[in-house]
């Protein structure tokens, strides 16, 4: 008696199958009323995802079309670095100035072997020290305009933008600095061995002038005729 009256309180096959098709139903429903609240969401998204495909598209293109620096050997432009004689022979006739250009001599004799191969050259130009420290700086500066393009930031068709953005990366950047200062330093080194050697050498042209000696032209004439002509031998 008791089994029987538990299995007559249990619903039918019929009621779980209506049940079921109706839970189903609502799911259905549900799901409806979830893509209807969520498809503006998804079209956002979408146009969301194609901008950032045409912002990569146009990033990509930008750093494709930079060109890299093409770094030319040394060899190809600059002077072989021998000795400073090859370029100033002044120096191998130190010993036959006077005692009152002594301090200009003195000068020369004491320059370091630094200063000697920064010499080694017809100009600072076509010195191979300063070159290689040249190659350097333009070396950071590629890299700096490189990485504001890859940020993609500053767009290059943005004249101002983009301008403004490099140089202030340039300004931030203490590699730039320390290069741009070494060339400096180099340059300035140079003019004023050249000022010694230049004046040397007037002296030697007057003493040829009110002398019987022989002497040979200004080297440092030499080296900046050579820069029209040719280089010095």
């Amino acid at each position: 008696m008791i089994q029987a009256s538990e299995s007559s309180h249990l619903p039918s096959k019929d009621k779980i199958k209506t049940q079921l098709q109706l839970i189903q139903y609502s799911l259905s429903i549900l799901r409806e009323r979830i893509e209807a609240a969520t498809e503006p969401i998804g079209i956002m998204l979408s146009e969301i995802e194609n901008d950032l495909g045409n912002i990569n598209e146009k990033v990509f293109a930008a750093v494709t079309s930079i060109k890299p620096i093409s770094i030319t050997p040394a060899s190809k432009f600059t002077n072989p670095m021998t000795s400073m004689a090859k370029y100033f022979p002044i120096m191998l006739d130190l010993e036959k100035f006077s005692g009152n250009r002594s301090v200009l001599v003195e000068v020369l004799k004491g320059l370091t072997f630094e200063e000697r191969a920064l010499m080694s050259s017809v100009s600072i130009e076509h010195n191979e020290m300063y070159e290689d420290v040249y190659l350097k700086f333009q070396e950071v500066e590629s890299k700096i305009v490189q990485e504001v393009i890859e940020m993609g930031l500053s767009p290059p068709y943005d004249e101002a933008s983009f301008l403004t953005n490099v140089e202030d990366r340039i300004r931030r950047a203490w590699q730039f600095d320390e290069f741009q200062s070494k060339l400096l330093k180099m340059r300035i080194r140079r003019y004023r061995i050249e000022a010694v050697i230049e004046e040397l050498t007037q002296d030697r042209n007057k003493a040829k002038l009110s002398g019987p000696t022989c002497e040979a032209p200004s080297v440092v004439n030499q080296a900046s005729s050579s820069r029209n002509g040719g280089a010095a031998e």
